[in-house]
């Protein structure tokens, strides 16, 4: 490797450091620095920037515990290695849990220090050379998206003009059309609005994969959200003469979130419960707190579940873990429904939740209906 690795050894015993620093003369590659307590250790670290850390366990001013959950706080990328003359397994294994990466007993040889140096330094080429991989990897997954989001917008540009001369054409403002000519009219405007749907949620996907969404952040109402995915979708459900019932708890409060993501997760569970219900049933929506207290800190205050559940086709036990997967159909929506749709919505739907530090599951059986479950922290 070109760059010297930079090793700062802090031992209130200056025989140690006196020692420490000759042993490692001989070793070109390795840049030392020494500390007599763990206060001058911090202060060297302002200016020298070390890449491992050797400390004595029990020193004054400030111990080698003290030390590591400082460095850790404020240094993490740094290796720390634990030496002591009055160390215990036990001691080992809590300074191993606070992050050490070893723990070694004097009195040492300095043979033993060094092959505990090299596995480090293996350890830090290895996760330079990991980097430059995800750099390559990240520039590909950019070209990947710039690639698709062009394309998409690219297809989806004729589509726009090619719907509204459809809809001329249906409305008879460009003359009378006869049955089989509305017949084969309405098929293209439906397979229109279903690509125009798959380009948006293709757009939706590289979006969130390549971080350009969730600048949106804001407080959002449940209750409001739920109301405004009924008012939306009431005309889809009354043409089947289904009932969208509201059930939200007292005590479920605002979130923060990117309220239009979400609202599109909630109108596709919502749309797909409508498309494979039986008419004159009844669809769902209910919301729930899950854990915390108002009182906590906002990272203790919990999340908030929100359910749409439906009476049926459901979906198979074998399939279940599949539904959330890009481009899948479960064959029971595939049969019973003339669109199904391209299996985009519910991938998109776990990306978006996943986003918002939460999740989406689903519980169902076969011929007794679904329940999809978005789960999202109550704060950011």
């Amino acid at each position: 490797m070109t760059d010297r690795i930079k090793i700062l050894y802090v031992d209130d015993e200056e025989n140690y450091l006196r020692s420490f620093s000759r042993a490692m003369m001989e070793e070109s590659h390795l840049e030392i620095e020494t500390a007599l307590d763990g206060e001058i250790a911090l202060e060297k670290l302002k200016t020298f920037p070390a890449h491992i850390v050797i400390t004595d366990l029990c020193m004054p001013h400030m111990d080698g515990i003290t030390l590591l959950k400082e460095i850790k706080k404020h240094y993490p990328h740094i290796y720390v290695l634990i030496i002591t003359g009055h160390g215990t397994i036990e001691s080992a294994i809590n300074t191993m849990k606070m992050g050490a990466f070893d723990f070694i007993l004097k009195p040492f040889d300095f043979d033993v220090i060094k092959v505990t140096i090299k596995k480090i330094i293996d350890r830090i080429e290895a996760e330079k050379v990991l980097e430059k991989i995800r750099e390559q990897e990240k520039e590909m997954r950019r070209v990947q998206s710039e690639f698709i989001s062009l394309a998409a917008h690219e297809m989806s540009t004729p589509l726009t003009p090619i719907k509204n001369a459809i809809n001329l054409i249906l409305d008879g403002k460009t003359g009378e059309i006869n049955e089989a000519q509305e017949k084969f009219l309405t098929m293209a405007k439906r397979n229109i609005d279903r690509l125009t749907n798959l380009l948006n949620n293709l757009l939706g996907i590289v979006e969130i994969k390549s971080d350009q969404i969730f600048a949106n952040y804001d407080k959002m109402d449940i209750r409001h959200c739920v109301d405004q995915v009924i008012e939306i979708l009431k005309p889809m459900a009354d043409a089947k003469q289904i009932s969208l019932m509201p059930a939200i708890n007292t005590d479920v409060p605002a979130i923060y979130a990117d309220q239009d993501r979400v609202k599109n997760v909630m109108v596709h569970l919502v749309s797909n419960a409508i498309k494979f219900t039986h008419e004159n049933d009844i669809i769902t929506i209910t919301a729930n707190r899950i854990g915390g207290h108002p009182d906590m800190p906002d990272i203790e205050r919990g999340f908030v579940s929100i359910s749409v559940k439906d009476n049926g086709i459901g979906i198979s036990k074998e399939q279940i873990d599949r539904v959330f997967d890009k481009f899948y159909q479960a064959e029971s929506s595939l049969s019973i429904h003339k669109d199904p749709g391209v299996g985009i919505g519910l991938a998109l739907s776990k990306v978006i939740a996943e986003a918002h530090g939460g999740n989406i599951f689903c519980e169902s059986k076969e011929g007794k209906g679904s329940t999809f479950t978005l789960v999202l922290p109550i704060t950011r």
